[in-house]
């Protein structure tokens, strides 16, 4: 039975790159079918031509496993002929629309590292780019499938550095280089993630991506400060972040979630001070204590309550009044 819906997937693939399948030897290529690849070490192979032009019409005739099967075989057997790296940019292909990601991207890695100097070699690595974006992003509808296969997160985080060391200066390198700290965030290993995070405002500071990174470190620290920590730290970093951001990046759509967020710290680390302060007087700690209390001191207007509270307790644990 002809297998439409694979015939549709795989068009839609091959038809948006301006590639379709060859019905022909390589030497004679069918409208729309993929350039020969530049010679270098390849050479033609009248077994290669027919196998492939075989492979060819087992998929125009939905037959996708037959055809898989002979470039395959043109890929492992005549690896030196000119079909080859079109014998594999169609088994990625296949892969694609069989909802096979990590088979895909491993396939088309093969082309892009012993077919450099092909004509397929630059549609590969974006096909490659777009299957590492997208596993990160979930159920993400690309250019053209539904990538729903759940990937371990350690698989995808090394496609995105294959891809970051395939194409380093690539327009879309800064983006794969923070996916890298979504997916470590994502994961609940924060300090990982501003570290990627980190990594993408020193080598793309140009980038929006930029300041997208900055605004999640600030964020991650933000959320930090408010799960109990007995200190004000992670608070103060975020302050910094986020004004790194506003400062850097001020038209930036992030810089004004900054202010917002930024607006939020004055009255709590008022408030968190206290409360550690009078954790650390219930402990005995009282060197700490006082500490704290002389912070609520600094971040409080004279006449609030927060003030004055904090000067009684620094008062009465040093016997000293505070003006």
């Amino acid at each position: 039975m002809v297998n439409l819906s694979y015939i549709l997937r795989i068009s839609m693939l091959a038809g948006a790159l301006g590639v379709l399948p060859s019905c022909g030897s390589g030497s004679n290529p069918q409208p729309n079918a993929p350039s020969l690849p530049e010679t270098g070490n390849l050479k033609s192979s009248a077994p290669a031509d027919t196998l492939f032009a075989q492979a060819a019409a087992f998929e125009k005739q939905g037959e996708p496993n037959k055809a898989f099967s002979l470039y395959k075989k043109i890929a492992v057997n005549h690896k030196y002929s000119t079909q080859a790296p079109n014998a594999l940019y169609r088994m990625a292909q296949h892969y694609e629309a069989e909802q096979k990601p990590q088979k895909a991207f491993d396939t088309y890695q093969k082309l892009i590292s012993d077919y450099v100097h092909t004509s397929l070699y630059k549609p590969s690595l974006q096909r490659q780019i777009n299957i590492a974006h997208a596993t990160v992003e979930g159920e993400h509808q690309n250019q053209f499938l539904f990538f729903n296969t759940k990937i371990p997160s350690s698989i995808i985080d090394t496609m995105l550095t294959q891809v970051l060391s395939n194409a380093p200066y690539d327009s879309t390198a800064a983006k794969s280089s923070y996916l890298r700290g979504i997916l470590q965030e994502q994961g609940k290993s924060n300090t990982k993630a501003i570290q990627l995070y980190r990594q993408v405002t020193r080598t793309y500071p140009d980038s929006v991506y930029s300041g997208e990174a900055l605004y999640r470190i600030g964020n991650i620290l933000h959320q930090q400060s408010l799960q109990g920590n007995t200190n004000l730290d992670n608070s103060r970093k975020a302050i910094e972040t986020f004004d790194e951001l506003i400062t850097l990046y001020p038209s930036h759509p992030r810089s004004k979630d900054a202010k917002k967020l930024k607006a939020t710290f004055a009255g709590y680390d008022t408030k968190r001070s206290l409360e550690i302060a009078e954790f650390y007087e219930k402990k005995q700690h009282y060197t700490s204590a006082i500490f704290y209390y002389k912070e609520v001191l600094k971040s409080s207007a004279k006449a609030s309550d927060y003030h004055k509270i904090a000067s009684a307790k620094i008062a009465a644990l040093t016997s000293e009044p505070v003006l």
